[in-house]
């Protein structure tokens, strides 16, 4: 069996299209149809259903495709074991963090590690959503609330308080039951500073403490 073609495989299982898994791989989506049709013939089964615009996994495909994210998520801890016992780090490591939070607080101690390590090259995303270390979006995720699924290595790392402002003109004119708020919508909306200024209409306290997590692969 040809581990290439199981890996192409799997990205169409886990991406759902041709096209998201061509980008998951960085190649051509012609490519991950090519690279699946040999899996077939070695395999003697059908694994997807190629007919109308879009493939979808047959039956026996999504049983493949369960193993074969298993077998992908080994690769990686074998890679990643290998990575931590060399005393020089080398390669790419991918952070992702949200966009404040990196600027703020991640920057100076990684040039620092950087300095210690030139051979290690850090990447540092900013984004509020949450990345899929199993898919290999990022090595290292820092967030504002704990993880609830996954097998992921999380560590707390402290809390962050978050304080409400306003104007001396605005609390002088406006009455504690018609203050307003400004929060966040779309992809922050369930944020933790978010959610507590949702639950204390009134405000009750002048603060409130979501800590901060940190989660890689096991």
């Amino acid at each position: 069996m040809n581990w290439d073609d199981l890996r192409h495989f799997s990205a169409l299982a886990s991406a759902g299209s041709l096209s998201a898994a061509a980008r998951m791989l960085a190649v051509e989506h012609a490519t991950v149809a090519r690279r699946i049709a040999p899996l077939e013939e070695f395999l003697g089964i059908a694994l997807v259903d190629r007919r109308g615009r879009r493939w979808t996994l047959t039956v026996e495909g999504e049983r493949i495709a369960a193993i074969a994210g298993k077998m992908e998520a080994e690769a990686r801890a074998v890679q990643r074991a290998a990575d931590g016992a060399r005393s020089e780090l080398s390669g790419t490591a991918t952070i992702s963090a949200p966009p404040a939070l990196a600027v703020q607080r991640l920057t100076a101690p990684l040039v620092e590690l950087q300095n210690r390590h030139p051979h290690l090259i850090i990447r540092i995303i900013g984004e509020a959503r949450i990345s899929s270390l199993d898919r290999g979006e990022a090595d290292i995720a820092i967030r504002l609330s704990r993880p609830e699924d996954g097998d992921l290595t999380i560590t707390k790392l402290g809390k962050i308080v978050f304080r409400l402002y306003a104007s001396r003109d605005y609390l002088a004119a406006t009455t504690e039951d018609n203050w307003r708020f400004v929060g966040y919508d779309g992809a922050l909306a369930r944020a933790p500073q978010q959610a507590a200024i949702e639950d204390s209409r009134p405000v009750e306290r002048s603060h409130f403490t979501p800590a901060v997590w940190r989660y890689s692969r096991q």
